[in-house]
């Protein structure tokens, strides 16, 4: 299996933790449809082994350009992105900007923000040590582009996504934005708990097989009190903290 690392940073990484979460999808889960329902940065899906159909969907209308544009375009997108440098001159240029050609103009502006950004949340600039680095990343969107070739991708809510891929033979990796109250976020959300008792109900409901992120909560405990749950202590550099999941198999 190729290393492939995700084509955007997000604020929720799941990349120091992936193989931990695939250890604990099904034996057979390459013969399934896998389904990623709030697909941010697919750090999962990235790194396991394909399935047999593959399906992600969010809201969040930049990242689907940029996951278009690297499935369906990714020769132009490199060419486009190699155009310019990693500098704070470029990524204070690229945020004044508000209007675009097309789909694959507005996919090259948001990938750099993201990429010369802290974090990737194209707030504040991300200083680098040499442009041999920012080539070489513009360079593997050919392997995201490879990877992602066959992959499905829809703009639709999570719940409604759940839903119409219920079926016995599919498994869902599901990892929601935390609770909005949740102390230790380090980003915004709007997800409060009734959205997450919803994902509950759609959940439990589902046929197939559901691995889900989470964070240790009341809320959490006691919804999902019959599911299998596994914990992962990680330590970093600059925090300790523990990975959760739930399983329904």
């Amino acid at each position: 299996m190729k290393n492939i690392r995700p084509a955007i940073k997000t604020t929720e990484e799941k990349w120091s933790v992936r193989d931990w979460i695939i250890s604990k999808f099904p034996e057979n889960y390459e013969e399934m449809t896998y389904l990623e329902p709030f697909g941010g940065g697919l750090n999962i899906l990235f790194f396991k082994q394909k399935s047999k159909r593959e399906i992600i969907s969010d809201t969040d209308k930049e990242i689907l350009n940029i996951y278009r544009a690297i499935r369906d375009e990714p020769t132009e997108l490199i060419r486009r992105m190699n155009l310019y440098k990693h500098t704070q001159e470029t990524f204070e240029k690229t945020e004044k900007r508000k209007s675009f050609e097309d789909y694959l103009d507005e996919a090259v502006h948001d990938l750099m923000l993201r990429k010369m950004s802290r974090n990737g949340q194209k707030k504040s600039y991300l200083k680098l040590s040499n442009q041999k680095t920012w080539k070489e990343g513009i360079s593997s969107l050919a392997l995201n582009g490879e990877r992602i070739k066959e992959v499905f991708i829809f703009e639709k809510p999570a719940l409604d996504v759940i839903k119409a891929f219920n079926a016995k033979d599919t498994l869902v990796y599901c990892d929601p934005p935390y609770l909005r109250d949740n102390k230790k976020m380090s980003y915004e959300s709007d997800v409060n708990p009734d959205d997450h008792i919803e994902l509950h109900r759609i959940l439990n409901e589902f046929d197939g097989k559901v691995v889900l992120s989470g964070c240790l909560s009341p809320l959490y405990k006691r919804l999902y009190k019959n599911w299998n749950m596994s914990m992962k202590r990680i330590n970093m550099a600059k925090e300790k903290r523990t990975e959760i999941i739930w399983t329904n198999f």
